[in-house]
């Protein structure tokens, strides 16, 4: 890969070509997760998750130092 990568070689030979496609073809799906977005958006709704970092930089174990917070939200599909 290196060598196509860096351009020494263009164009891979016959089998190792059919290869590469068949990889490429099993990980590339586009529309998986568009499909998944209307389904979630017309019939079950979506799940929003987030995480972040709320407080101070302190030194640790002190009541000042920063915590994470998980956040889960259910949404209705309207």
């Amino acid at each position: 890969m290196e060598r196509y990568i860096s351009g020494r070689l263009t164009r891979p030979r016959q089998e190792l070509r059919g290869r590469l496609e068949n990889e490429a073809k099993k990980r590339r799906q586009p529309q998986i997760r568009v499909k998944a977005r209307k389904k979630a958006a017309t019939t079950d709704g979506l799940v929003v998750s987030a995480r972040a970092r709320f407080g101070f930089t302190a030194a640790a174990g002190t009541t000042d130092d920063a915590r994470i917070r998980d956040i889960t939200q259910a949404l209705p599909p309207q």
